[in-house]
């Protein structure tokens, strides 16, 4: 059990498994913490290693991460090598998702076992994978060719689904008429209205009771919308939509009823 702060942006922000849970048994997440022991309140990356059902082991992987009271990020995902995606708000400072000294507006490619860099990272001794996001709040790897999609939340419309390549900049916070060339990231769809992303699975590629046109397909939890979103993908990235339909939706009622999360469960069902 750790203390976190309260708040709509805040708390338990990401969990996730180790793709080797059944033999390491580890468990990371991501909260906003409270200030204390001599540091503010932030974010904190942790990692436990379950035993019968607790906890323990507790090991902080990155302290001190930039936190607001909104835009925080925290999405977790693992990538094909095993190492281990997380992703960090501009809380609140646009400009800081272009400012290479800060940590806020990044994607970061971590060593799940230490918390430092990869040494395949786009820039040796960095963490940082990709930058110019706003508040990334879901991440997913694409089952067939292992790349990473990402899902950011705009500030009152224009919600993204990108393909998170590395050393790409996603723009936002860049001045304007700001070109970045080849490094500019890949916006695969653009939504004009508000629809909050909050969760993205990938469908297994062999799925037993699946539609073959639902097999390897990408799944979207809209929290503002209610639904979950399908689309069918092509191309040698699997970046190409060839296809966007309503797959699920929720009964509303106020505030609760709505998605949080998407993922494939171990039984290749979507949680």
């Amino acid at each position: 059990t750790v203390p976190v702060t309260n708040g709509s942006h805040k708390g338990l922000l990401g969990i996730v498994l180790s793709p080797d849970f059944a033999t390491d048994r580890r468990v990371f997440a991501f909260a906003t913490t409270p200030a204390g022991g001599g540091h503010p309140e932030r974010s904190v990356l942790y990692r436990w290693v379950e035993n019968a059902g607790v906890g323990t082991q507790q090991t902080v992987l990155l302290d001190d991460l930039p936190v607001s009271a909104i835009n925080n990020g925290g999405a977790l995902c693992f990538d094909p090598a095993g190492m281990l995606f997380v992703s960090i708000g501009d809380v609140e400072d646009p400009a800081l998702s272009q400012d290479d000294g800060s940590l806020a507006g990044k994607l970061l490619r971590v060593d799940p076992d230490d918390g430092s860099a990869p040494a395949d990272n786009p820039t040796p001794g960095s963490r940082v994978f990709a930058k110019g996001l706003r508040n990334t709040w879901a991440l997913a790897v694409e089952p067939g060719a292992g790349n990473l999609f990402g899902a950011d939340n705009g500030p009152a419309d224009n919600d993204e689904l990108n393909l998170m390549l590395p050393a790409r900049n996603f723009e936002w916070g860049a001045p304007p008429g700001s070109e970045f060339g080849a490094a500019t990231g890949a916006l695969l769809r653009l939504w004009p209205d508000v629809i909050v992303p909050v969760g993205l699975a990938f469908g297994a590629l062999e799925a037993a009771g699946w539609p073959a046109t639902h097999r390897g397909g990408l799944f979207m939890a809209l929290y503002d919308e209610e639904i979950v979103l399908r689309f069918e993908l092509s191309g040698a990235l699997r970046t190409d939509i060839d296809r966007e339909a309503e797959f699920l939706r929720f009964v509303p009622n106020g505030i609760a009823n709505k998605p949080v999360d998407l993922v494939r469960g171990p039984d290749d069902a979507l949680w």
